[in-house]
């Protein structure tokens, strides 16, 4: 008798690093920006300056830059569940506050609570599908991924202020 031995899915890993800017900090011509860096030349790369009408922070861009993640992210495993395709995925942030507000582990400020519980809310959704770390990386370490995504969300921050 032959038995099959049944097909063991590859697990895709990727990994994802966001990063969060402000020019000017804490002064009325401050501008800020996030991204995330999926790859080079990865259409999901994204980064972008802060609404105008939100105060101008950069612990607010690295929420913004991780909740931009973990939207993409609960959107693609949406569309990979429909191909039976197995994804991990950790995302790497900079800033340790904002990954221990998400996990839970401490609490925001209250301007900060809206994107915090959205940012949750898309990481509840995520675990329950697939694998999801966020992990902490240290700032300009030479770490390629988080140098491209510093590099992408401090351009866009720069020429908001030109603007």
């Amino acid at each position: 008798m032959i038995s099959r031995v049944p097909k063991v899915k590859k697990i895709q890993k990727i990994d994802v690093y966001t990063d969060g800017s402000c020019i000017n900090q804490g002064k009325r011509n401050a501008k800020a920006a996030f991204a995330v860096f999926f790859g080079d030349d990865d259409p999901r790369n994204y980064s972008e300056k802060l609404n105008s009408n939100c105060k101008q922070d950069s612990m607010l861009a690295e929420l913004e830059a991780l909740r931009h993640a973990l939207y993409v992210i609960s959107k693609q495993i949406d569309n990979r569940k429909k191909q039976n395709k197995k994804q991990a995925f950790t995302i790497y942030s900079d800033c340790t506050n904002a990954i221990q507000w998400i996990l839970g582990s401490n609490t925001p400020a209250r301007k900060l609570e809206p994107t915090v519980t959205l940012c949750r809310s898309y990481y509840s959704q995520i675990v329950c599908k697939t694998s999801l770390s966020i992990l902490h990386v240290r700032a300009h370490s030479g770490v390629y991924g988080n140098n491209r995504a510093d590099r992408m969300a401090y351009r866009m921050a720069h020429n908001a202020c030109k603007s």
